[in-house]
């Protein structure tokens, strides 16, 4: 009977790992699949319990490591969008940024956001300055050049 159990245990666990793995995007727990498998391959020769786990341990770890690369290629790093894509680009302030008052506006891309300076700095309107980068609705911005 404790044989069955082992193999019902890994068997369903390999199986909730390849329906996690189908219900995602990206590849999750697809290395869980093959330590489970492997397990399960040696709770067929009966072996321990403890060595059962050693061995999905393992081999989820080996599978890990040796599919990284693939991975890497196959999902490569993600690019930044909407607002992501704002962080160094420049922009000109419209309203005084007052890093005391917390006011300030900068139009970029024909929008206008809220703004603050990096560096805890007021920064008069006319300023052209850079995105160092956005907190919730605030850009957070650094002079390029003083107003004209």
């Amino acid at each position: 009977m404790h044989l069955d159990l082992t193999l019902t245990f890994w068997g369903t666990l390999a199986a909730v790992f390849v329906i996690v793995e189908l219900m995602t995007a990206a590849l999750v727990s697809i290395w869980f699949v093959v330590g489970a498998v492997a397990a399960f391959i040696a709770a067929c020769f009966d072996t321990r319990l403890l060595f059962q786990c050693y061995i999905f341990i393992g081999v989820s770890a080996v599978a890990f490591v040796l599919t990284r690369p693939f991975v890497r290629r196959v999902h490569p790093p993600v690019t930044p969008t909407n607002s992501d894509m704002l962080v160094g680009q420049s922009g000109l302030v419209t309203a005084d940024i007052d890093p005391t008052q917390s006011t300030g506006r900068v139009k970029i891309q024909n929008l206008s956001w809220q703004a603050n300076s990096s560096d805890g700095s007021a920064i008069p309107a006319g300023t052209t300055v850079t995105v160092d980068r956005i907190s919730g609705v605030t850009l957070y911005v650094s002079r390029l050049n003083t107003p004209t």
